[in-house]
């Protein structure tokens, strides 16, 4: 676990992305959607897409909630090493709070993986905009702390790149949903409904097409900027050893040994 525990963040580096770009290819072939930056959710609105959306998705995130665990018993580690919790009394709440904050993050992205936008658009709605801004939420801290952590577990550029993608990916989260609200709203002015199979077929002859496309673009910006931050942990867990758990059982009834003297008496008695 030792050795491979930093290829963690490479695997989710290349899961996160590559499910939703799995299920674009067979979204568009089947021609459930459009070819040009179709939204990440219609994508894995149809079937057979979007089993094959939940059950990538319901793998990456047990792979995220496994790094966030182990990042946040480094950042405990780290603080009781430096014997400094006195002079940053707020450090393992604040580390808690970044935790509870990736969690909310994976089970968002659990829920919108699970509850498609063609069946229950509310809740997987609330699921993406629970990843998304947790996520946010996330990356902020950890660069924070981060920079508390330096030098000794993480150079300053690493505490940038963190701080940049953090930036980036709120400013996409926000522009995302604002122009895809402006776009629907164009498309309500004039077909009088929201019609989820226009969306899907969403093309430059139809009104909110230049937003819509912004807001697809936007999304793959952002859920490639998640992973290019967890990428990052790949410097730090380097540095990280886990150790398995051990396994004690326990019979009911406890077993009683053979004694030396009756292995030797019943030996001499065969003998």
């Amino acid at each position: 676990m030792a050795s491979k525990l930093r290829f963690f963040p490479i695997t989710v580096f290349f899961a996160l992305p590559g499910s939703f770009l799995i299920t674009y290819l067979i979204s568009a072939l089947l021609n459930h959607v459009d070819f040009i930056l179709p939204a990440i959710s219609d994508t894995g609105a149809s079937v057979p897409e979007s089993c094959v959306f939940g059950m990538l998705l319901n793998l990456t995130v047990a792979l995220l909630l496994f790094i966030v665990y182990v990042r946040h018993k480094q950042i405990s580690e780290f603080f009781k090493a430096k014997s400094i919790n006195k002079s940053k009394e707020h450090i393992a709440l604040i580390n808690m709070i970044s935790t509870c904050a990736g969690v909310l993050s994976c089970i968002g992205l659990d829920i919108a993986a699970n509850f498609q936008i063609s069946h229950l658009p509310p809740v997987h709605d609330c699921g993406i905009l629970l990843s998304f801004w947790c996520s946010a939420v996330y990356i902020f801290i950890q660069t924070v702390i981060s920079f508390w952590m330096s030098p000794e577990m993480t150079a300053l550029w690493v505490v940038a790149v963190r701080g940049t993608l953090g930036m980036l990916a709120t400013a996409l989260i926000v522009i995302s949903i604002s122009v895809e609200l402006v776009a629907e709203q164009k498309l309500i002015d004039v077909y009088g409904t929201f019609n989820r199979s226009v969306i899907a077929h969403w093309n430059s002859s139809q009104p909110g097409w230049p937003e819509h496309v912004t807001s697809g673009l936007s999304q793959w910006i952002t859920v490639t900027t998640i992973g290019l931050f967890i990428l990052t942990y790949y410097i730090d867990f380097k540095r990280v050893t886990i150790y398995p758990p051990e396994l004690v059982m326990h019979a009911d009834p406890v077993p009683k040994p053979v004694e030396a003297t009756n292995f030797r008496s019943l030996q001499y008695t065969y003998s």
